[in-house]
């Protein structure tokens, strides 16, 4: 691939460089239009002698979106938006208008490159209006984004006794109802109690329209449930799986008495 210097520049404003401090060479791939398109675009080359293997992770989480905790990401006020991280916010929003009727809007995969390409636009704070991009893009750096949480949306810590609740068939819905509420609510960081409210509502609107986008309940967390319910070693037996697909739905079918 040709590249072209584009500049060679000590940044000082911007956070993420203000970590090291260092003259930063960046190349980027062009477009008539000077905007950048197609696959990786940006390497940076960087002297990191002075760094620590702390600092260096420190920075990447003060600039990332993907990969970072969500208090993290929270802190900065240029990439949150009514307590969600923005990126999460506008995608959310880009599906209402764009996704709800779309036959199996989540279920089929975007382009992979598509998806890497704007996770990588998103990591460099570059503005994207993200209806100029195709729904299922969006909808697969959705995933991706709960995929790559550092904790589950639902913590990790809290996976086994949610598995025990769904799995206890002595207890009716009502009961596993209100004991999975009060376990997640009072041993949830409050940023992850916030985002669930946001991504369960935006799946119950999905689901009302399951007769034309063929996304019920049970399809969503099918999609769903392994990115945001999971263990600490990320490996689930078949059992487990379909706990943490029962456990979704769940939180779809009864969002009310979760969320309301």
């Amino acid at each position: 691939m040709s590249q072209d210097l584009i500049s060679s520049a000590t940044l000082n404003t911007n956070t993420f460089w203000e970590a090291f401090s260092t003259p930063v060479q960046k190349w980027i791939q062009l477009t008539d239009q000077n905007k950048p398109r197609g696959d990786v675009l940006l390497q940076l080359q960087m002297s990191l002698a002075t760094a620590t293997p702390r600092s260096v992770a420190q920075a990447f989480q003060l600039q990332n979106y993907f990969g970072v905790p969500i208090d993290v990401i929270l802190h900065d006020p240029i990439r949150c938006r009514n307590g969600l991280p923005r990126f999460v916010a506008e995608a959310i929003d880009t599906i209402r208008r764009n996704g709800i009727s779309e036959e199996g809007i989540f279920r089929l995969s975007g382009n992979r490159g598509a998806i890497y390409r704007l996770r990588t636009y998103l990591n460099l704070n570059w503005e994207i209006s993200l209806d100029e991009e195709d729904v299922h893009t969006v909808t697969g750096a959705l995933k991706l984004f709960f995929r790559e949480m550092p904790d589950p949306l639902i913590t990790a810590s809290l996976y086994p006794t949610v598995l025990q609740i769904i799995g206890d068939n002595i207890r009716d819905e009502n009961q596993q109802v209100a004991l999975l509420k009060q376990l997640i609510f009072e041993n949830s960081p409050p940023s992850h109690w916030t985002l669930m409210t946001a991504l369960f509502g935006l799946l119950v609107e999905i689901s009302s329209q399951s007769g034309v986008n063929k996304m019920g309940p049970k399809n969503l967390a099918v999609v769903f449930g392994p990115n945001i319910l999971r263990p600490a070693n990320d490996t689930q037996s078949i059992l487990d799986m379909n706990h943490v697909q029962a456990a979704t739905e769940l939180f779809i079918t009864r969002y009310t008495d979760f969320f309301g």
